[in-house]
């Protein structure tokens, strides 16, 4: 009878566990949605245009792309799994979308964090993981990190950070030769193509099965010795994949000072200027000799000692290649791999690691320097959220949008702007020469994003059009002049307007800019194909609000038809092609509040359910 009883599992964790991860990653998820949509951009920006447009899109668009390519070094690093997710999303959307890339990096983000809370779950008290969760939550839901979020091309740390984590799981969590076990070591071969850092999670392994034959004063089996050797060749393997790129020698250590400087600096966030949060290093510190001092063969907890070495390597490896610039060092990029040794020293605080041996005033003493340590964590991540969106995060609005307008119009008319904007503000790309030679490339000018890319050629017929008129004064502001718009200067008549045939490319999408207003007679959009009529569907009359709408079209060949009865007043543009993945994205992103309250109410669910639970066996 008593194994009726049993709670119910979701691929093996229990379900209210399940419930409360469930819900923190949906949250996640949801606040990410929310900064891609108001603040992300479809433009590619900066290295994407030389990782992913010079280096696969033109030479596929001319018959030269080869698996050679894909392993090809990017600055220091070998990001073969970026590029194939780059490439598969361009492939199967039609179009070169970085909005679409950033909605798919974000789940591979939570798939890491949600994996590193997974395994974490039986090695801790339960206290301990609820407090970890809904840190990892806030950590990973705020815009600390926000160049990972709302740049497409960062998809590497994220797939470093998953791999790292799956392979340490898969070494030191999982039963030897088990499937999972088998699946950590195929995920570490995989950490050597997400970055140059990604040999770490094998020196790590090593490293941990050295100290554990040295623990338990005995030789290691066999299987632990091929693993080791496994390790140790990734390892060279690695070591012989990176590369080095001389501009960036300035931005290395010189010295012994810039190189413990660095790893201070780092160690210190979000908290640069708080030593007091170097308290961060007494639970790991504490667990170390806690474990070392435990004689059970391959203990479970040697998982959160790998990932704690495994993330102060990422911090030493860091210091070591950016410590010559404290501005380069320290920016938000880097703070997603930062991010797993506060979870994990969180945890351990909560877990009771570092005050469970002691009684008394020394009790009290260490749990007054855990609360003094959140207290500077809390201060330091309110300040750093504060900053990131002033000064970083909400600019991004307007600078999406120059650059937008300075690349559409040098792709519509190939006018100067292009050389006479300001770098880094106007522009996706540093060098303005450079950019308008990918852009001249013919194979990445046919897989430019919607923003920017050439509208359809859309002529009227003289016959069959009467009361619509191209005409400037109709075009929105910071739109191209050679952008084509329509629009009926006499609203009094009726007018009528249809295109010459169209043709489009494989895309089933058309997206036109429409702006409209009807105080007397109805007015209408449509799109033909021979007998097949379908109506555009209008956004919301505005007499002054350009708004854009999409149809769907799967036919090639089509027309535009417009009509308005006499007090209608329409205007229109071209129509542009869409990829069906940019459009479902941006579907998705527009109910980030709806995933973000159903992850609160999920996560409550559980943990209510997980308290009840608890309860009751007690």
């Amino acid at each position: 009878m008593r194994e009726n009883n049993k709670p119910r599992s979701i691929l093996g964790v229990s379900l209210y566990p399940a419930l409360i991860v469930l819900g923190c990653l949906l949250i996640i998820i949801g606040a990410k949605f929310y900064l891609i949509r108001n603040y992300g951009s479809d433009l590619p920006f900066w290295d994407q245009w030389d990782g992913e447009a010079a280096a696969m899109f033109m030479p596929a668009a001319q018959g030269h792309l080869t698996a050679k390519d894909f392993f090809q070094p990017h600055n220091e690093h070998r990001i073969v799994f970026t590029r194939l997710l780059a490439f598969g999303l361009e492939r199967l959307n039609g179009q070169w979308d970085a909005r679409l890339e950033m909605t798919v990096n974000v789940f591979i983000h939570v798939l890491a964090i949600g994996l590193l809370l997974v395994v974490l779950r039986p090695l801790i008290k339960n206290s301990a993981w609820i407090i970890a969760c809904a840190f990892a939550t806030v950590l990973c839901s705020f815009p600390y990190a926000w160049e990972n979020t709302i740049e497409g091309f960062q998809s590497q740390f994220y797939i470093l950070l998953f791999f790292s984590i799956a392979h340490l799981a898969g070494t030191f969590a999982a039963k030897e030769k088990s499937g999972a076990w088998y699946a950590g070591q195929i995920a570490a071969v995989c950490c050597l193509f997400s970055m140059a850092s990604g040999f770490i999670s094998a020196i790590v392994a090593l490293f941990v099965i050295f100290l554990d034959a040295v623990r338990l004063r005995r030789m290691p089996s066999l299987t632990r010795c091929g693993l080791a050797a496994f390790n140790g060749l990734l390892i060279v393997v690695g070591w012989f994949l990176k590369t080095t790129v001389a501009a960036h020698e300035s931005l290395k250590s010189h010295n012994l000072s810039d190189l413990v400087s660095g790893i201070v600096a780092l160690l210190a966030w979000p908290c640069p200027y708080w030593p007091i949060v170097f308290l961060g290093l007494l639970p790991p510190i504490v667990f170390f000799f806690g474990w070392f001092r435990t004689k059970e063969p391959n203990a479970p907890r040697s998982f959160i000692l790998a990932i704690l070495l495994w993330g102060f390597l990422q911090i030493a490896a860091l210091a070591l290649g950016r410590g010559g610039n404290h501005a380069t060092l320290l920016s938000p990029r880097y703070y997603d791999l930062l991010v797993v040794t506060l979870i994990i020293t969180a945890a351990l605080w909560s877990d009771n690691t570092v005050t469970a041996a002691s009684g008394g005033p020394r009790r009290a003493f260490l749990v007054g320097l855990n609360f003094i340590w959140w207290i500077g964590i809390t201060i330091g991540l309110i300040s750093q959220c504060r900053v990131t969106m002033t000064n970083f995060v909400r600019p991004m609005t307007d600078f999406n949008r120059q650059r937008i307008d300075v690349v559409r119009n040098y792709v519509e008319t190939k006018t100067k702007d292009l050389y006479k904007a300001p770098p880094v503000v106007a522009l996706p790309y540093p060098s303005p020469s450079r950019l308008a030679w990918l852009l001249d490339d013919p194979g990445v000018r046919a897989v430019l994003p919607a923003s920017v890319r050439p509208s359809l050629s859309m002529k009227a017929n003289e016959i069959t059009t009467s009361g619509f008129v191209e005409s400037d004064a109709s075009k929105p502001t910071g739109t191209p002049i050679a952008y084509p718009y329509w629009t009926n200067p006499s609203p009094k008549n009726e007018n009528r307007f249809q295109s010459e045939l169209m043709e489009k490319q494989h895309y089933t999408l058309i997206r036109f800019l429409v702006k409209s207003s009807s105080a007397e007679g109805a007015i209408e959009l449509a799109v033909i194909d021979g007998n097949r009529r379908k109506l555009v569907s209008l956004p919301p009359l505005a007499k002054e609000r350009w708004q854009a709408t999409t149809v769907w079209f799967p036919s090639p060949s089509f027309k535009v038809q417009a009509h308005c009865a006499p007090g209608g007043l329409l205007s229109f543009s071209a129509p542009i092609e869409v990829g069906l993945g940019s459009w479902l994205c941006q579907a998705v992103l527009s109910i980030w509040l709806m995933i973000l309250l159903g992850g609160v109410l999920i996560a409550a669910c559980g943990l209510a359910g997980y308290s009840f639970q608890s309860t009751h066996r007690a």
